[in-house]
């Protein structure tokens, strides 16, 4: 059943037959026969010790084939974040390495070109190149060019086609990258991948060279994926090749000229291809008739089955046939072999090497390995003693929460730096739901400071012009196929919500909003800083935190019932003066305000604190918490709050500190809610 089981005993019998005196041959008069993916075999041989015979793995997935389609995927509009963050990442491109890291983070976040993240990025290469570059204007200059050059062509609608000289251009610029590489390399291997690379767009070119001699304009997105397809062609793997001593090898039976002690026919599957031509009898006699000299098929087959016939009839002492199991069937030969001899050998080898009783015939030893139980999940991890937890100097609710609840998971992002690789941290679902909002609520505040005169006309056509020209940005993800009653979905949650947002800051006579308000305090040894969403002030100079969530208002509802809305009293405490604000969320897909009183929102969803403790109080409790925790990381001990583990006597906070949790699948839960961006 398993491919790599029978390369493994095709191994180990090599390697018994040139290691006893009574092997009835040595490993040199060996031979193996391997038509397809021998590389399977190729691996057995490196496990058990024998060096490798040299089986090529071919591909037209091999990096550097894969830059001319992606440089191209970008042409087309709306461009797929998707895309665009594999070109970013991919291990070969055309940009400087730091470029593309920085860009990659932006498209992560903000999934769009253009957007906030986008030109922070871009400033920040600029910036690195000043220090690095200093006045030399020039280095900057071309490598905003190649930026542009790459990045900011203009982009195509895929059903009505690109003009041919934008692809033109676009492939141009492919080979010129590849020859410029080329030049570079000394490694025989990988100069043959780069040129394999260049062939391919070379040959596009003269497809669309072609194309455009024949008169035609424009091509569509298919049409373009299926020529680059058409000029793909496959490539070796740089890193596999022939050891020296290998055991002798074919990737074809026909190959196999010369007696041998033991031929190893390995994977003896059906044949990939039927042998045949693609006309039909009347076109085929219409080529005979004009000349056209085709060889029988009953000759092919007759020829075909003499090669097939070759490792058989060279197998001096022994031929061992490897047959998997396959829908296919089985290869026509090992049906003719087992309906012309009786006494056949057959061994069913997963079972027999499971079993550990294999037979002699295959000369595979098995030895009996001891059960060995996984180690048992562990609630502590201990540092060694020279390993110290460094303090950061500055805290935000995200990181405190993760001190809190799941010390390991803060340990492992801020000490060890350990975070989700960038392909796998694209914003979706309700994360991304959830910064389109906060990027649309913050512009609209931002570009209309005389909000509550607006009518809702003027509120309407404002919503029309920002969100489409936003979503192409920062929340591309929606504009892909597939992903239109999605997009509609979450553009009438938006219109809504704004609807909502702004009659709940008319009931409450807001006369100020300041969006994405950036706030730091001192806490502690160190500080504690954060973003508030909306931070709100009434007449009378009062102000008013206000933090939006796209969704999970019983989840929001349920912290400010129990006083553990920590963010909230976070974000109240970077503003407090003589007391705390006024904290409150606003849930989107609802359009509710959730408050533990309805003071300043006539409106609001009440969830009174059943504790009866204020916001002091429970600040107060973060304190004490967060003493306790740093007390237990400076002496190494970590609590790894996490399935299939017990809490014991250290888990438990002082009296005075937060309820810490004491349900792993919280993690999932806060994870979920709050988006992974927040958790980091």
């Amino acid at each position: 059943a398993s491919r790599d089981i029978t390369a493994q005993a095709v191994a180990e019998s090599i390697l018994g037959a040139g290691t006893h005196d009574d092997a009835l041959v040595e490993r040199e008069d060996a031979l193996v026969v391997a038509e397809h993916d021998g590389i399977i075999l190729d691996n057995a041989f490196e496990r058990v010790g024998l060096p490798r015979a040299g089986f090529q793995h071919y591909s037209r997935f091999r990096a550097v084939t894969q830059v001319l389609k992606l440089a191209l995927s970008l042409l087309w509009r709306p461009v797929s974040p998707h895309l665009l963050l594999q070109f970013l990442i991919h291990p070969i491109g055309p940009l400087p390495r730091h470029v593309r890291d920085e860009l990659a983070n932006a498209v992560a976040e903000q999934p769009g070109l253009g957007g906030a993240k986008w030109r922070g990025a871009l400033a920040r290469i600029e910036t690195r190149m000043r220090e690095k570059f200093g006045s030399d204007e020039r280095e900057i200059a071309r490598t905003q060019a190649e930026i542009s050059e790459w990045l900011g062509d203009e982009r195509f609608d895929p059903a009505a086609g690109a003009p041919i000289a934008a692809l033109a251009r676009r492939a141009q610029l492919c080979s010129t990258y590849l020859v410029r590489q080329l030049n570079a390399l000394g490694d025989e291997t990988e100069r043959s991948l780069f040129g394999g690379a260049l062939g391919q767009s070379e040959a596009l070119l003269r497809a669309l060279r072609a194309l455009d001699a024949q008169g035609q304009v424009r091509v569509k997105r298919v049409d373009v994926d299926r020529l680059i397809d058409e000029v793909a062609s496959v490539a070796p793997d740089p890193n596999t090749f022939a050891q020296a001593r290998h055991v002798r090898a074919a990737t074809d039976p026909a190959a196999v000229l010369q007696e041998c002690a033991r031929i190893y026919w390995w994977d003896l599957a059906p044949p990939l291809r039927d042998i045949g031509y693609p006309w039909t009898r009347k076109e085929l006699g219409w080529l005979r008739e004009h000349g056209v000299a085709l060889f029988d098929i009953d000759a092919l087959l007759r020829n075909r089955t003499r090669r097939w016939l070759r490792p058989i009839l060279n197998a001096r002492e022994r031929l061992t046939l490897a047959v998997h199991d396959s829908e296919k069937g089985y290869h026509p030969l090992w049906t003719q072999i087992t309906n012309l001899f009786d006494g056949i050998l057959e061994v069913r080898i997963d079972d027999a090497l499971l079993h550990g009783t294999p037979s002699d015939a295959i000369g595979v030893a098995t030895r009996r390995l001891p059960v060995r139980t996984l180690t048992n999940s562990k609630r502590w991890w201990q540092l060694p003693d020279d390993a110290e937890i460094p303090r950061r100097p500055t805290e935000s609710y995200s990181s405190l929460s993760k001190l809190f609840d799941w010390p390991h998971g803060y340990v492992l992002r801020y000490a060890a730096n350990l975070r989700l690789g960038r392909a796998q941290d694209i914003a979706d679902g309700n994360r991304l739901y959830g910064n389109l909002a906060h990027r649309l609520f913050e512009r609209y505040f931002n570009e209309n400071v005389l909000w509550a005169l607006l009518d809702a006309q003027g509120r309407r056509d404002w919503f029309a012009e920002v969100l489409p020209a936003l979503m192409e940005t920062e929340a591309a993800l929606l504009l892909e196929p597939g992903r239109g009653v999605e997009k509609q979905r979450v553009t009438t949650t938006l219109e809504r919500a704004l609807v909502s947002l702004i009659d709940h800051l008319k009931s409450a006579d807001v006369v100020s909003v300041q969006p994405e308000l950036h706030a730091e305090a001192p806490f502690k040894s160190i500080r504690i800083g954060g973003d508030i969403d909306l931070l709100l002030t009434d007449p009378r100079g009062r102000e008013i935190v206000l933090d939006i969530k796209w969704g999970a208002e019983k989840f929001r509802g349920d912290q400010l019932r129990a006083n553990r809305h920590v963010q909230l009293a976070t974000y109240a405490y970077l503003r407090r003066a003589k007391r705390f604000p006024y904290q409150a969320f606003f849930i989107i897909e609802s359009g509710h305000i959730l408050a533990q009183d309805a003071s300043v929102f006539p409106d609001a969803t009440v969830y009174a604190p059943e504790n009866g403790e204020s916001v002091e109080e429970l600040w107060k409790r973060v304190g004490v918490t967060y003493d306790w925790r740093w007390k237990q990381l400076a002496r190494g001990r970590i609590e790894a709050n996490v399935a299939f583990t017990q809490p014991t006597d250290e888990s438990n906070p002082p009296s005075s500190a937060l309820e810490t949790s004491e349900d792993p699948d919280r993690f999932d839960d806060f994870v979920n809610l709050t988006g992974w961006a927040d958790y980091q």
